[in-house]
């Protein structure tokens, strides 16, 4: 068990079943990933038509087709002004959006991490403590466009390599 301190959420309903401490250090994780990426970002400037946020436990069985979404198929590459960010639409979704993974552009995917900053005021707005739910709801709050896509994956849990 991690001996890492979040926010306090104790007053907040917690969906059945769900581990709150767990769902706590995962955004907080990500928020850590938030500010070391947007550090990075600040002092190097660099452009990217496109960024992923994902588990590293995950495997994927068939590529990604990235030609298949409509920023890469822009002639000018993916525009960072747009609100898009595609997740997996895979059936796992516990009425709010798979947070397995997730790409889209470099402000999209900083809404996307950035979901420890907002819990508080989701909560507050009546959601209760649950992953995929709130994952949902802060990018709703942040008013990103969700797209579902098919991708043929799934968590390697057992940490195997397989062939």
């Amino acid at each position: 068990e991690s001996d890492e301190k979040y926010i306090n959420i104790d007053k907040y309903k917690v969906y059945e079943g769900s581990n709150k401490h767990n769902i706590m250090c995962m955004f907080l994780n990500r928020i850590k990933v938030y500010q070391i990426f947007n550090d990075y970002l600040n002092e190097y400037n660099p452009s990217y038509d496109l960024v992923i946020s994902m588990r590293c436990d995950l495997i994927f069985f068939e590529p990604i087709n990235f030609q298949h979404y409509k920023y890469i198929n822009n002639n000018d590459n993916y525009n960072n002004n747009n609100n898009d960010i595609y997740v997996p639409d895979t059936g796992n979704n516990y009425g709010g959006v798979d947070d397995r993974i997730a790409f889209g552009n470099i402000n999209t995917i900083k809404k996307y991490l950035k979901l420890y900053d907002n819990v508080i005021t989701l909560l507050n707005n009546g959601q209760i403590i649950h992953p995929e739910m709130l994952t949902l709801k802060n990018l709703e709050y942040e008013n990103v466009n969700i797209h579902k896509h098919k991708l043929n994956f799934d968590i390697n849990r057992n940490l195997l390599i397989i062939k």
